[in-house]
């Protein structure tokens, strides 16, 4: 049996395989608690999706409608960090306020079932799954794989979010039917999205003035007509 053809500076996560077993992947069960980034309007439990037509999910682990995947973090921090995403790289070390305000993070209690472990040792020795598909930017090939764990009957899947450097796995995708499930439990008092950010050593840069006074219409009083008097 001759080598592989790859060098190490070669991007080597294949595709799912037919060949491999992959309800005997390595897995572990969520965490006690999880924690999830959101709007304040919004719920918690939202599952998005990819279209039947071969739309690409804007998830990285989006199963194709019907089903769908709910993101959720091992922390707190990681919950936030994945929300803000690209926004934390314009000034390293800092965030305005404004993307803070109207977002919460929502805790929950770990989510039942067999999770697909990419942070185990055996996922690529066993499964030729390489830590790429936790950061890989090649979305369609994570949502085959998302595919694949949900065919074989996993829960979801247990990965490193990305931006949180390199970690073993702290961010849970869930699988479940596509859209908003107001059904499942979660933890009703959420933690202020401002304070999190606190946490992470962020300097929280205090919205501008005269973006406040842009909600409000300023009337010069020389413009006004009196009312007349009554008789």
């Amino acid at each position: 049996m001759g080598g592989s053809e790859l060098n190490h500076e070669d991007y080597a996560l294949t595709d799912p395989r037919g060949d491999l077993d992959y309800p005997g992947f390595p897995s572990r069960e969520a965490p006690e608690k999880m924690y999830r980034a959101k709007s304040k309007a919004n719920g918690p439990w939202y599952f998005s999706s990819a279209t039947k037509d071969g739309g690409v999910g804007r998830g990285r682990f989006d199963l194709t409608d019907p089903r769908g995947t709910c993101y959720w973090a091992a922390d707190p921090q990681t919950a936030l960090g994945e929300r803000l995403g690209p926004d934390l790289l314009d000034n390293p070390g800092t965030i305005p306020e404004s993307f803070l305000a109207q977002a919460e993070i929502a805790t929950a209690a770990g989510a039942p079932g067999r999770f697909a472990d990419l942070g185990d040792r055996r996922a690529a020795t066993h499964f030729a799954v390489t830590g790429e598909l936790s950061k890989t930017a090649d979305y369609e090939q994570a949502q085959r794989y998302a595919t694949t764990f949900d065919e074989a009957g996993f829960a979801g899947i247990l990965y490193a979010a990305r931006y949180s450097g390199d970690q073993a796995p702290n961010a849970i995708a869930i699988f479940g039917p596509t859209g908003a499930d107001n059904g499942r439990a979660f933890d009703p008092d959420a933690i202020p999205a401002l304070e999190v950010a606190r946490d992470m050593g962020l300097t929280v840069i205090p919205t501008p003035a005269e973006e406040f006074s842009n909600a409000f219409t300023i009337v010069d009083p020389a413009s006004v007509t009196a009312p007349k008097k009554r008789q």
